[in-house]
């Protein structure tokens, strides 16, 4: 699959189908694997495109400070590469932050957008939660340790109540095959803690379907209820006793709802 370069930095991405196109952000840390679920489901209906963001995945980590704009003009860029005027959007947590910015900037672009897990602000506690992450992994702590403390900030009780769906997911995050580095992680939360762009929520006009948890810790449910304030062509969907990685636990419904919502 494709390697392009911009500037400093070079990117992953995946593209399959000859559909319309409906083109997945990822969240912060996680690379393109995270919406394996989604696409079997969704490739009948759409040409699926998937990139790893700078700082994660197949995608080179160049040294900071990033932002949130600039990983949106990244998108634009292979867009462009790929031949894509316009698409359907879908981004979880920091994915939906990427997304807001191109509704901002780049309106032309975007189709309809979802977004998962979303904030019009990124929380200091979360901010504060990986820092101490980061600042563990520098200091040799096992990511294990690290992704065990993180569990609760982005399942549910009703899901970390099952050991094995637990144990699979510590598994799974221990062992990606594309293990984030330290640069990118850094630099991807820096962008996350500088974003903000409330100033700006009330020009976007594309329709927007926010989905949240209700038991979300990690952008909790009061950041999308403040976003669908400012978005007036949205509406918020939120799943009962649900945690941040909703994708994950109720991904069956998840897809049910953005079929109903693309077409």
């Amino acid at each position: 699959m494709p390697l392009i370069k911009r500037e400093n930095c070079t990117f992953y991405y995946e593209k399959r189908g000859e559909k319309n196109p409906l083109i997945f952000i990822n969240d912060f840390s996680f690379d393109l694997n995270m919406w394996n679920f989604f696409v079997p489901l969704l490739a009948e209906f759409v040409t699926v495109f998937r990139f790893d963001n700078r700082g994660s995945g197949r995608s080179s980590s160049p040294m900071g400070p990033y932002s949130i704009k600039e990983m949106a003009e990244d998108l634009i860029f292979l867009m462009d590469k790929a031949s894509i005027k316009k698409a359907d959007m879908i981004g979880l947590s920091m994915g939906s932050a990427i997304l807001q910015s191109i509704a901002i900037y780049f309106p032309e672009r975007l189709g309809q957008a979802v977004m998962l897990a979303p904030f019009d602000h990124f929380p200091m506690a979360t901010f504060l939660e990986l820092r101490n992450s980061l600042d563990m992994l520098k200091g040799d702590v096992s990511s294990k340790l690290v992704v065990q403390k993180m569990l609760p900030w982005l399942y549910s009780v009703d899901f970390l109540s099952e050991p094995e769906q637990v144990a699979k997911v510590i598994e799974n995050m221990e062992n990606a095959p594309y293990p984030q580095t330290l640069v990118g992680f850094e630099a991807q939360l820096g962008a996350l803690f500088a974003f903000d762009e409330r100033k700006n929520l009330e020009k976007i006009e594309n329709n927007v379907l926010l989905i949240a948890g209700e038991r979300d810790l990690y952008t909790p449910l009061y950041l999308a209820k403040n976003l669908s304030k400012y978005l007036k062509n949205s509406r918020l969907e939120i799943f009962s006793k649900a945690g941040h990685m909703l994708h994950l636990e109720r991904r069956n419904q998840i897809v049910e709802l953005i079929l109903k919502w693309l077409f």
